[in-house]
């Protein structure tokens, strides 16, 4: 998403800066459940993001829960503020190193964040303040979609252990239930569905 202009929406902060909102559960809640519902209609019904209205009315939903979970927030005043340029570098650099080692299975936080030369709290905390979401969760996120995107991209049934091994998936069971839960479909599916389109 795009968004034309967001600086008369009064949300806080300054233009060009980051900064850290403390916002409220529920709020949040709402806005992270908009979220979602918009990949899983980007995944699961790509055809429609070609509609111009479609993507206005997605586009207004997220704009909207985003004012509701700012509406009553207030600045964050602890010491997380001052890193906050420096975790969006660090996940900036992990997300590189996603993409760059798909195939290699971290078996420990602390082997990831030797590589990035800071301890296990720091690389966990910088991913939960930039991605809302464990560093373990995160990983295996990414890895989720990334096997989608290779499955929609020709993906087929004999290749599907092969991209799931390449993404640090080794149990075939454990990945079809992590996908379908996050999905909605099987992997299988998600191959079917892309040969029919």
């Amino acid at each position: 998403m795009k968004f034309d202009a967001i600086e008369d929406r009064g949300w806080p902060g300054q233009t060009g800066r980051v900064r850290a909102i403390a916002t409220q559960q529920a709020a949040l809640d709402a806005l992270r459940s908009v979220t979602r519902d918009i990949f899983l209609l980007a995944s699961n019904s790509a055809d429609l993001l070609a509609e111009p209205q479609v993507v206005d009315q997605i586009e207004e939903s997220l704009l909207q829960a985003t004012d509701h979970a700012l509406q009553m927030a207030q600045p964050s005043d602890s010491p997380r503020q001052a890193d906050l340029g420096n975790y969006l570098s660090l996940v900036r650099r992990l997300d590189e190193f996603l993409q760059q080692n798909a195939s290699r299975t971290i078996h420990h936080s602390a082997e990831l964040a030797r590589e990035f030369g800071v301890s296990v709290r720091t690389l966990n905390n910088a991913v939960v303040i930039v991605r809302g979401l464990s560093l373990h969760r995160y990983i295996r996120l990414t890895r989720l979609w990334n096997v989608r995107q290779q499955l929609v991209q020709g993906g087929t049934e004999a290749t599907l252990k092969a991209i799931a091994l390449a993404n640090g998936f080794w149990h075939m069971g454990e990945l079809r239930t992590l996908y379908r839960d996050l999905f909605g479909e099987t992997p299988q599916q998600t191959v079917a569905a892309a040969r029919r389109d």
